[in-house]
């Protein structure tokens, strides 16, 4: 019984020999282990073993980890055992191949595992598929390079000889990347620590499949009107066929900033509810089947609307905000009005790559007319998978903007580690940030709830309009 729920490689000789004062005390090892030991971080086994075969592994990678975490270098710590003892579980990346906070939040499960996530990953989570970053796709790369592979684990074969020209993902024509930027390490290396920021664009490795394709999702008109100069697509989710109380509102807002609404609705639901006063809000409407996310939604209905494209100011946004909080639409636009960029975000993010968030963007005639902007669009696809979209477009679009000389800008934050409009909320809100990420409100408890309620109220935000707040 007690075994039962001990690690699987727990040792009662070695963890008498590393705890001394657990022999003294005569009490049996098994069971001190899980009453206390687990607790108190006990070793229950020599970690120059675990050391051992982590560096076996070929996923970790010492001078990365020690240059991308300083604290561990000016410590003097040997980054191995640091990695070992508390790095991977604080989400320390083992090598700019392997996230472990993404692979944990991906994959709660394992968290659970005896050693880290890193060996849950190699012994468990690369056989069934699992993606040890969100450019890495060990099915892929096992079934087009069994023969070359043999025994070895995929990532660790493409960590050796990703420079020959291996592809990590149906995404990532590896000999291409290496022709286009003259590279001589391994190519996904270079991109995720260069190539990205620098804004080179991925080549595809594998033809799209029909379903891939943007315009293979179903659409229906439900309202047309005729072209105009300045257009914001605004995605809303509407799972029931049902739109969130707090898009009309939005809606509004942004008439009144000047711009002519294209509400793009993401439902797989055969009828969709109009509220008369939205309908009359906006001049277009369709209702497109949700596959892809929001730039997939943005691509089709950018190339089925040429016109789109002859805009002198186009705003990408969503419905995962609410707001404008503490300004109107037309304060807001003529704030972002008043700044000189060919690309504007609210807010900047640095993840993988410095890049503006893409919840509200906004492009003038310069960046619409680039050519860049438009083979952009033609690129992006139908993923299944939200965070293979972040890594596609979200954080690229920036930077490959930026590579062809237009002029980037961001309003109310910098880039920081961490995403304020989850994290530091409020204080971007104290600072005239005008909107609240739905997800802060997802996540927050009934305390949080009330001082949700209460802090929109005082920037006379009608509460009412978010469900979640009742």
């Amino acid at each position: 019984m007690i075994m039962s729920t001990l690690p699987f490689d727990f040792s009662a000789v070695e963890y008498l020999r590393l705890n001394p004062d657990v022999a003294s005390s005569g009490m049996h090892p098994a069971q001190h282990y899980l009453d206390y030991g687990r607790a108190e971080g006990r070793k229950y086994q020599d970690i120059s073993v675990d050391k051992q075969q982590l560096l076996r592994l070929g996923i970790f990678d010492p001078d990365f980890y020690m240059s991308h975490y300083p604290d561990v270098a000016n410590a003097g710590l040997d980054p191995a055992e640091h990695f070992l003892t508390s790095g991977c579980a604080e989400g320390r990346w083992a090598s700019v191949f392997f996230r472990s906070d993404w692979y944990m939040d991906c994959h709660p499960e394992s968290k659970s595992h005896p050693k880290n996530c890193l060996f849950h990953y190699s012994e468990i989570g690369s056989r069934i598929g699992y993606e040890p970053n969100p450019f890495f796709e060990p099915e892929y790369y096992l079934a087009k390079y069994k023969d070359q592979i043999g025994f070895d684990e995929p990532l660790a074969h493409f960590i050796k000889h990703g420079e020959e020209g291996f592809n990590p993902s149906p995404r990532f024509d590896a000999a291409a990347y290496i022709k286009a930027t003259g590279c001589s390490e391994n190519p996904l290396k270079h991109y995720l620590r260069t190539g990205m920021q620098a804004g080179v664009p991925l080549v595809r490795a594998e033809p799209l499949q029909p379903h891939e394709e943007v315009e293979s999702a179903s659409i229906t008109v439900l309202k047309n009107s005729g072209p105009s100069e300045r257009v914001a697509l605004l995605v809303t989710h509407s799972p029931d066929g049902k739109i969130k109380p707090h898009v009309y509102n939005y809606a509004t807002e942004l008439t009144l900033g000047g711009l002519s609404v294209f509400l793009i609705i993401a439902s797989d639901a055969n009828d969709v509810v109009i509220p008369e006063n939205l309908n009359a809000t906006c001049a277009h409407i369709i209702a497109r089947q949700n596959i892809g996310f929001d730039f997939a939604a943005w691509a089709h209905t950018i190339k089925i609307h040429p016109w789109i494209q002859d805009c002198k100011e186009i705003i990408l946004t969503n419905d995962s905000i609410i707001g404008p909080i503490g300004m109107s639409g037309s304060g807001l636009m003529e704030k972002i009005r008043s700044r000189h960029a060919d690309v504007i975000g609210l807010v900047e993010n640095n993840e993988h790559a410095r890049h503006l968030q893409s919840f509200f963007l906004v492009f003038r005639e310069k960046a619409i007319q680039s050519r860049d902007f438009k083979n952009f669009w033609s690129t992006v696809i139908n993923h299944a998978d939200k965070s293979k979209v972040i890594r596609d477009y979200e954080i690229t679009f920036t930077s490959r903007l930026q590579s062809c000389g237009l002029s980037t800008d961001c309003i109310f934050q910098q880039a920081g580690e961490n995403n304020a409009t989850i994290f530091n909320w409020e204080k971007l809100i104290d600072e005239g940030f005008p909107f609240l990420k739905f997800e802060v409100v997802k996540n927050s408890n009934r305390q949080d709830i009330q001082h949700i309620k209460t802090r929109l109220k005082a920037d006379s935000y009608d509460a009412s309009l978010i469900p979640q707040l009742s």
